[in-house]
């Protein structure tokens, strides 16, 4: 029977991950680089969870590239390639020195250009981490095998009804724009990225911050011009149970949230990260506190950002936060460069001294189509602590679904930085 995407494996060392760096080992145990074998096995899961009903099958062997929609060919050495995709009418080659034996037929007229969607196929794969490559499948999949919902939205003025909306709601927003330099060079850069790419489109956002920008995008919204309509991803589990020996509640879950609040600079600081569009920052600082008079309350991120023509700066966001239903679990909101973000937050697992915490949130900015997930370490300098629980914390991002290959440690040039624009409301 025919599957719809078939996996083939090679040889070589999986980049993903920093297995056998000094964070990673005294974090999480994770002291070696994985193999191909166990990170693909993680790729087809999420594949599978993204897609509902779709079949992957994973070999390392010769196959009938034939009886598969899409064939992936990883680390596959040359000859083999040419061998194998014969008869194969979608190849997507991952192999050095082989992407030219790629080949993709769209399953739907008035999709984009083959040659653009495997250029951005092999620009995510190239980055070298798990979530850029596991997007690079998701375009490949989405263009010839089925649809996609995480890839499937994009925001485009492309039609005459939506240039009529622009013109005669968002002109005035659209003028002053366009009279903005950083709005330009934000929009130029953005330009040159596919709009479903979060990391690219991220990275252009925030070396280009511009109140001008960010005033067309919310007459945007508001109007409605792009006709998305992203959710939020749901990753099924849980959050902690209990909490220095008692059933966790709201109390002791906003407790666990506001951290070292009190004391310190902020709340926590990021040691890990999994998602490279958001998490991936320097010098991180991440404070969470509640309104006096009620039970929500505030979360303030501050990172720095060195931008695409090198200069360094700091950066704000401002989300409210909700009790979610049940304890342990937040729902957030914000907005960010004009485009308003819903975010679901829970507290995986956290240690009783709150030495560290393990935290996941999945997000979308809907009114854009983009929907994303990540997972932190915190401490409270963005150091690991001594003696940490390398095993219970490597099940903490398990039970998240999120592999140790999956994260990446987070720099904090030093212990505290007072440049940074903390809230000061204490």
């Amino acid at each position: 029977a025919e599957v719809d995407v078939l996996l083939l494996l090679g040889h070589g060392q999986c980049p993903w991950g920093e297995g056998g760096t000094e964070t990673m080992t005294a974090a999480l145990g994770f002291a070696e680089p994985v193999t191909w074998e166990v990170a693909i096995k993680q790729l087809a899961w999420k594949l599978q969870q993204a897609v509902p009903g779709l079949e992957v099958q994973i070999s390392s062997g010769v196959e009938k590239t034939h009886d598969a929609k899409l064939v992936v060919l990883i680390n596959v050495d040359p000859e083999s390639c040419e061998s194998q995709i014969t008869d194969c009418s979608n190849r997507l080659v991952l192999s050095a020195g082989s992407s030219a034996m790629s080949k993709l037929l769209p399953r739907a007229p008035g999709m984009r250009s083959a040659g653009e969607v495997l250029t951005r196929c092999t620009d995510l794969w190239s980055r070298d981490t798990a979530e850029d490559c596991f997007y690079a499948l998701l375009f490949a999949i989405h263009f010839s095998v089925t649809d996609v919902p995480l890839v499937e939205q994009e925001p485009q003025i492309d039609s005459l009804e939506k240039v009529w909306r622009l013109c005669s709601r968002c002109l005035k927003e659209a003028i002053e724009a366009g009279l903005d330099g950083e709005a330009r060079a934000c929009l130029e850069c953005q330009n040159g990225c596919d709009v479903r790419d979060q990391t690219q489109m991220y990275r252009c956002t925030v070396s280009h911050e511009s109140e001008p920008l960010a005033q067309l995008v919310r007459c945007f919204e508001r109007r409605g011009i792009f006709d998305c309509d992203a959710q939020i991803p749901e990753v099924r589990f849980d959050p902690m149970a209990t909490f220095q020996g008692s059933p966790l509640d709201h109390e002791s879950a906003w407790k666990i949230m506001e951290g070292h609040w009190i004391e310190s600079p902020c709340s926590w600081r990021p040691v890990l990260g999994q998602n490279p569009a958001y998490d991936y920052f320097p010098s991180q600082y991440n404070s969470w506190y509640r309104d006096p008079k009620g039970n929500r309350g505030w979360y303030d991120p501050v990172f720095k950002v060195i931008t695409l023509d090198g200069r360094e700066v700091w950066r704000k966001r401002h989300y409210r936060v909700l009790l979610g239903d049940l304890p342990g679990s937040f729902r957030l909101s914000t907005e960010d460069n004009g485009i308003s973000l819903r975010e679901f937050w829970r507290i995986v697992d956290c240690a009783e001294d709150l030495s560290w915490a393990v935290v996941h949130y999945a997000g979308a900015a809907r009114s854009v189509g983009q929907s994303y997930t990540g997972s932190l370490l915190l401490s409270r300098d963005g150091n690991v602590p001594p003696k940490a629980p390398k095993e219970r914390i490597r099940k903490a991002f398990e039970k998240a679904a999120v592999a140790a290959f999956e994260l990446y440690a987070i720099t904090q040039d030093q212990l505290f930085d007072p440049t940074a624009p903390l809230t000061e409301f204490r």
